[in-house]
This record gives C-alpha cells, sequence and structure tokens, in this order.
C-alpha cells in the first residue's frame, strides 16, 4: 500500500513511503525511499496498479486541492520483499508524466495486443474541474494515447471505479461535476475502441468504492450510498441477467466504527481482503479503520442465487 491520509507518530497526515501489510500474521512494515529525490512523495486519491512482472505503478494524486502530482512513477515489488521479510527502504523512478494530471480518476490494467496497457478515466484536475478524458497508457513504452471523446463517454466523473473483464472496461458509478451520486455504467470494449451504456436494474448511486470482477459478476465494495439503511455493503452485477443486488455485512459495533470508503481491497483467492478506509464524521470526527475486513466470495455469490 502507499500513501493516503492516516495516523502516523501520532498525528494526522499524508503518509509517507510503503506499507507492506502481511494478510497472515496481520502485520504491517514501513518503508521509506532510500533514494534522495523522492518521486512518491506524500500523495492521496492516486491510483497504483500492479503489471505482471510484480512492477506497482503509482499516477497522480494530490497533496493540497490545489497540489496535483502529474507524475507517473514505478516501484519493482520484487527488490521490495525478499525471502518473505520486506526491505526498510525502495527506489522509485518516474516513467513519465500525465497528459491532464488528475487526482480521485480510476484505472485499471487491460491486455491490448498483448501489451499491459493502464486505463485511465476521469477524476478532478488541477483547477479542481471534473474530467471526462480517457487515456490509455502502455506499460512498454510508457507513452499516453488519448480515446476519442464519443456519443457513449461516460459524463465527467470522479470517486468512481474502474475494472477489467477480457478485453472490456467497466466504469461503475461515481460523482458528477455538480457532486451528484450516480450509479451508471459505462463500458469500453479495447477490440471496437468503442463506449456503450449497460443498463443495469437496480444499482443504487454510490462513489468512494472499489470493484472486482469475479464468476461473471462485478463487485462494487462499500463506497457511500446516501442511504442510512446500507452503510456496510457490497452490490453485485449480475452480467448474466444485468441486475443489481446488494447485501450488507451484518457487521454493528458501535466501539469500532467501519467505514467502507476511500479503503483498498484486493481479491486473494476467493476472498475480498479490505484494507484502510474512514473519513470525517460529524459524530466523532476523523475516523480510520483499525483492522482489516475479510468477505468470502463463494458464500456472497451463494446469496444471490437465494
Amino acid at each position: 500500500m502507499f500513501g493516503g491520509f492516516g495516523q502516523f507518530q501520532k498525528r494526522h497526515q499524508r503518509l509517507p513511503g510503503l506499507m507492506c501489510y502481511d494478510i497472515i500474521s496481520q502485520s504491517c512494515y514501513i518503508m521509506l525511499s532510500s533514494d534522495a529525490q523522492d518521486y512518491l512523495g506524500e500523495r492521496m486519491f492516486h491510483t497504483m496498479s500492479k503489471l505482471s512482472n510484480n512492477t506497482l505503478i503509482v499516477i497522480g494524486g494530490r497533496s493540497s486541492p490545489k497540489k496535483i502530482f502529474s507524475s507517473v512513477v514505478s516501484i519493482n515489488c520484487e527488490k521490495i520483499i525478499k525471502n518473505h521479510e520486506p526491505k526498510d527502504s525502495f527506489i522509485a523512478k518516474k516513467v513519465t508524466d500525465m497528459p491532464l494530471p488528475s487526482w480521485r480518476h480510476s484505472a485499471c490494467i487491460v491486455l491490448i495486443a498483448g501489451i499491459e496497457n493502464i486505463f485511465i478515466f476521469g477524476g478532478r484536475t488541477s483547477n479542481n474541474d471534473v474530467s471526462d478524458c480517457c487515456y490509455v497508457l502502455n506499460s512498454e513504452s510508457w507513452s499516453f494515447s488519448k480515446v476519442p471523446h464519443q456519443e457513449f463517454t461516460p459524463s465527467p466523473r470522479h470517486s468512481h471505479s474502474s475494472t477489467c473483464v477480457g478485453q472490456k472496461v467497466y466504469i461503475t458509478c461515481g460523482l458528477s461535476e455538480e457532486e451528484e451520486f450516480l450509479n451508471s455504467v459505462h463500458v469500453f470494449d479495447v477490440e471496437t475502441y468503442t463506449w456503450s451504456v449497460l443498463k443495469v436494474e437496480g444499482l443504487l448511486p454510490r462513489y468512494s468504492h472499489t470493484t472486482h470482477y469475479y464468476n461473471n459478476a462485478i463487485l462494487l465494495v462499500g463506497g457511500i450510498t446516501g442511504l442510512s439503511y446500507v452503510p456496510y455493503s457490497v452490490g453485485m452485477i449480475d452480467l448474466t441477467t444485468n441486475t443489481a443486488f446488494e447485501f450488507t455485512l451484518g457487521y454493528e459495533d458501535p466501539e469500532y466504527p467501519l467505514i467502507l470508503s476511500n479503503h483498498c481491497s484486493y481479491v486473494h483467492e476467493d476472498n475480498i481482503i479490505i484494507t484502510g478506509g474512514g473519513g470525517n464524521c460529524f459524530s466523532f470526527g476523523t475516523h480510520f479503520n483499525k483492522f482489516d475486513v475479510s468477505i468470502e466470495l463463494p458464500t456472497l455469490m451463494c446469496l444471490s442465487n437465494k
């Protein structure tokens, strides 16, 4: 994990360095840059994608609403962890700059002509505009290509999420230019280079969520829906019927509240692991989730069939 806002040495601040989280022992190791020039900095609302060669790619983000990071930075994971023991430091290198620096954008990896590319959409820009620009970053040449605006290009948005299913990228929900909650689903076909709209019945509007593909379904983990009766929810879009379902995690512990926004999640074997997350709450101020959450995917899929 890298960056974000959290608690470091008993202070609330943007977090420096990389954190290596061992999901078995539930222990966390902090590594700082060993280079005199720290290309990563302390950023939040960026994206981090992992290529098949174990390279991490950090894109964009900000340190303040007016200070946007334009850099694209790579980190080699294999040099960080050796014999299951993380090093004390790491080296990051800048590979290119974004054509349109942004934060709260989405990014996912898609194969084009056998080459891994990073598909980037939307976000906020340095003048706080909300973007509908779409770029594809080639991970071999580190060159950007812009996807032309089309009839079904998603409207400008931020705090949305994207995931790749084969040769298609799914953009889900987010916040509009007017800060309205969105529940739209747009699909980009890499083979035809065209956008389309997927009409989904029953999908709740949400933002600040994460998405994953599993067993012919797209799972929308957490996010803010604006509805008080789904505070700890996972949405599911069944791609065979284009129907959405909503599941609550059944979590109730006022002493250790769980906020499923601004979090990270990833699929490990048949589980979704959720780390981090939190936000500013009227009732108890700034809150950070203090534990990770694991969701068993087979159990979730069985519930959808009932």
